[in-house]
């Protein structure tokens, strides 16, 4: 039998492709009019993550650290 935390991760990890496959162009959206105006330069600390779409949208063509948990 599965830890309750193996069946706890595996749900939100299920969840998480269900939210991107609903609104991840609308958050990719959201992201193309606001990245623009940030300078790319230092660190982004990005906590609790949520689906893990930003973190990808932020490494393209910049030159910040990026941290998330």
């Amino acid at each position: 039998m599965r830890s309750r935390k193996t069946r706890v991760r595996r749900f939100y990890d299920l969840l998480a492709r269900a939210y991107n496959d609903i609104y991840g162009e609308e958050q990719r959206e959201k992201y193309a009019l606001f990245l623009p105006r940030i300078e790319p330069r230092g660190v982004v600390l990005d906590l609790g993550c949520g689906t893990g779409l930003l973190m990808p949208a932020l490494a393209e063509g910049s030159t910040w650290t990026l941290r998330g948990h």
